[in-house]
């Protein structure tokens, strides 16, 4: 693959061309330097324009050059993460954009710092199967919008995070949170302890 490109008044546009293809010139992708309105794109939309980044990435002019090298590779991870939303129809828990970004660069200790009981009630609503770190990053992922690919969301919510979290929190969802395999005490107190200490079960937080 190789690339070509254009410099417009407002716009730069590069064109990918296989150069071994019978009839030239054989366009296989355009990429611009302006980044489209991500979130508005359709599943197949963000599906050609990551391949289109794929092919760009691989020819020397992006290659050889760091700075767009980084460009694509940032705009890639942005279009990819939006497909993934898309094809498992995640839908964040936040709606307001802005609080969405602060969410984004949290890390697992900061959510479990700020929400501690609903990290707790999560960790009952998995049964003991996530620990505190596990359910901090599952309550992020619902709140941001990302799918989460844990074999129990995967299982039962078909990498949706957005339903058990929305159930743990919800008034019936916090009432059976006690006894065997839900007390929420049990599990607000491993949340503590990890926050105070940070330790905190290894694979699963009842064994």
């Amino acid at each position: 693959m190789i690339a070509t490109t254009w410099h417009g008044e407002a716009e730069t546009l590069w064109y990918v061309l296989d150069e071994y293809a019978e009839e030239q010139p054989a366009v296989v992708a355009t990429i611009s330097n302006i980044e489209p309105d991500i979130e508005a794109m359709t599943l197949p939309e963000l599906n050609r324009a990551i391949a289109d980044i794929e092919r760009f990435k691989w020819t020397n002019t992006c290659y050889s050059n760091k700075q767009l090298l980084k460009q694509m590779d940032e705009r890639y991870n942005r279009m990819w993460r939006q497909a993934r939303r898309l094809e498992y129809n995640v839908k964040p828990l936040i709606k307001d954009k802005d609080r969405r970004v602060m969410i984004e660069t949290m890390t697992r200790e900061q959510i479990m710092r700020r929400w501690p009981n609903i990290v707790a009630h999560v960790i009952c609503e998995s049964l003991g199967y996530a620990t505190p770190s596990h359910a901090a990053s599952i309550l992020r992922n619902a709140l941001i919008g990302d799918p989460d690919y844990c074999e129990w969301i995967d299982a039962c919510y078909k990498g949706n995070p957005t339903k058990p979290v929305q159930y743990a929190i919800s008034p019936s969802g916090r009432r059976s949170h006690h006894g065997y395999m839900s007390s929420f005490k049990m599990a607000r107190a491993l949340v503590q302890e990890a926050n105070d200490n940070q330790r905190e079960p290894v694979f699963a937080s009842w064994f």
